[in-house]
């Protein structure tokens, strides 16, 4: 076998047990529902969100060009060993994990599998853009552990896929402009050589204050720590997230991850009134000090081509939000200063990164 096919075999060996979890999570809805809840809301309930990053949200098509990521979020639960999953060694892997053991916050575990594409500006040039970001793709899966509540909250997430043609990069993009009536990507025989990819990351947030009504409109504001270490993405970064709304959920709101950047998480409990749906709006800007970043900078293991990094930027992030007590739709748009210096990069290609996220989910 070369070596593309041993890192094909070795993802399908990852993305299996993750897809017969996924599967029996929707063929057994009711093993993963809290034993205090026979009907619990969709902010406690188990289960499965759709996510789907895209820049022709925001009219462009280069650098970060879409994402996508179909997730499963456990019930919650008083314990790490009361929670149920269909992977349930994985899940209760969570009591071993430090800061996640405190006994006054509910415990939850998530579980997903996504992709996340790049592209340079030119897509019709076959040829290597030197003065551009490069093709890249990769396809992960990603393992989350939190402990929250209303107040704070801690999470750990491990991330294990792959990047280079067995990322399937190349097949999802052109498959999707096809569809959509979009010229092909030209230049995929250029993209990242094939290597594994693993990130680990690790978030806290507190929540440090709250006004209004709490069954009209109320907000709230939550600082944000969050540090990245692996070959996808090494980070520090800090955050201040706002909500405002009706009815809105208790807990803290999921800021959309690509893979690697961030997290994949679901950290709400029911609003003040279970029954009624909850509309808000969410505000977030971060400051990211950015050390390696595997789109931008290439492969860890072996040369490949690259480009120079901003190494600070600042995001910020516009999300609105509806939830039912079965489920709930999302629309989020992101924004960032220059994430490549401009003096290396082609006139054709944006150096800031702009793109939008929608998201589906329903409770199982």
């Amino acid at each position: 076998m070369n070596n593309s096919q041993q890192l094909i075999a070795a993802l399908l060996l990852i993305l299996l047990p993750v897809w017969t979890g996924l599967v029996q999570a929707a063929s057994t809805p009711g093993s993963a529902q809290p034993a205090s809840k026979t009907n619990p809301h969709l902010n406690e309930a188990a289960k499965y969100r759709i996510e789907f990053d895209n820049d022709l949200f925001v009219g462009s098509d280069n650098q970060f060009s879409s994402g996508w990521s179909f997730q499963y979020h456990s019930a919650i639960a008083s314990d790490w060993e009361r929670l149920e999953s269909p992977t349930q060694q994985l899940a209760r892997f969570g009591k071993r994990l430090p800061g996640l053991q405190n006994d006054t916050l509910y415990k939850r575990f998530n579980l997903s599998i996504g992709q996340i594409i790049q592209t340079p500006a030119k897509l019709n040039e076959s040829k290597r853009i030197k003065d551009d970001v490069p093709y890249a793709a990769v396809i992960a899966v990603q393992s989350t552990w939190i402990a929250y509540d209303d107040e704070t909250f801690h999470g750990i997430e491990v991330s294990l896929g792959v990047t280079g043609p067995a990322a399937l990069g190349e097949p999802s993009q052109n498959f999707f402009h096809r569809l959509l009536g979009i010229n092909e990507a030209e230049g995929w025989n250029n993209q990242l050589n094939s290597e594994p990819v693993f990130n680990l990351n690790y978030m806290r947030k507190k929540k440090f204050y709250r006004g209004g009504n709490s069954s009209d409109l109320k907000w709230d504001a939550t600082i944000d720590g969050h540090a990245a270490l692996g070959t996808l993405f090494t980070l520090a970064a800090l955050r201040l997230e706002t909500r405002i709304g009706r009815n809105m959920p208790r807990g803290f709101t999921y800021y959309p991850d690509p893979i690697g950047h961030s997290m994949i998480y679901d950290a709400t409990l029911s609003p003040a009134s279970p029954s009624r749906p909850s509309l808000y709006a969410s505000v977030t800007g971060s400051a990211i000090a950015m050390g390696r970043n595997l789109l931008l900078d290439g492969t860890f293991f072996r040369n490949s081509q690259s480009i120079d990094k901003e190494p600070y930027l600042f995001m910020l992030n516009i999300g609105f939000h509806y939830e039912t007590p079965d489920w709930g739709a999302h629309m989020d748009w992101t924004f960032t200063t220059d994430t490549v210096e401009t003096a290396s990069l082609d006139a054709a290609e944006d150096a800031d990164n702009a793109f939008g996220t929608i998201m589906i989910e329903w409770k199982l």
